[in-house]
């Protein structure tokens, strides 16, 4: 049992030092993780469940294909994203959208007071890292959560909230206000 202990310290310690800063909360999960959340919109509640399934060769690059489901929620349609970990961040390409090139979603190293502009083909996705925190849900904490606040425009409608990204998890919360809709995730379990 202890040899196991230090060979995972070992381990986790030489991944943290190969890592760009902030790349432990963008975990790009591996083929068959399942992460499962809770999902209120307005007074509807229902659940999501994102699925790496595959891994794919597109224009000579490897992505991993997540596909996200909803259920228990009427009108929220299943989305697909292909993600890839490039020099300098965290690619994306929408799967409704497989005419436009890839987009930088996420760059990397990422450290608090960070913002950005994602050009997200469904339109442009602005972020800021705001701080580390503990994110307290109502069974459980996740410590040292990044905190990044956004705004995304769809047409006509901005959507303004904060996410919460648990290390070596990833997204752990969500939430945002629509003017006339409010919408929230939390993490309920994975499987990886």
């Amino acid at each position: 049992m202890r040899l196991r202990t230090v060979l995972v310290v070992s381990i986790l310690t030489f991944m943290s030092a190969c890592a760009k800063p902030g790349q432990e909360y963008f975990p790009i999960l591996p083929v068959g993780s399942q992460m499962k959340y809770a999902v209120e919109l307005g007074r509807l509640k229902g659940e999501m469940v994102i699925r790496t399934e595959s891994k794919q060769i597109i224009n000579g690059k490897q992505y991993y294909k997540e596909v996200a489901v909803y259920s228990g929620i009427p009108g929220l349609e299943p989305e697909v994203v292909y993600e890839r970990l490039g020099s300098d961040g965290i690619y994306a390409l929408s799967g409704s959208h497989m005419d436009k090139p890839e987009y930088l979603d996420t760059p990397l190293p990422l450290r608090v007071g960070a913002a950005w502009r994602a050009d997200n083909p469904e339109g442009p996705e602005d972020y800021k890292a705001e701080s580390i925190e503990t994110l307290e849900l109502f069974d459980r904490a996740y410590e040292r959560c990044m905190k990044i606040s956004f705004s995304l425009s769809r047409g006509s409608v901005t959507l303004t909230g904060v996410s919460y990204y648990a290390p070596h998890v990833g997204l752990a919360k969500t939430s945002w206000n629509a003017g006339v809709a409010t919408f929230e995730m939390q993490l309920e379990s994975e499987k990886h």
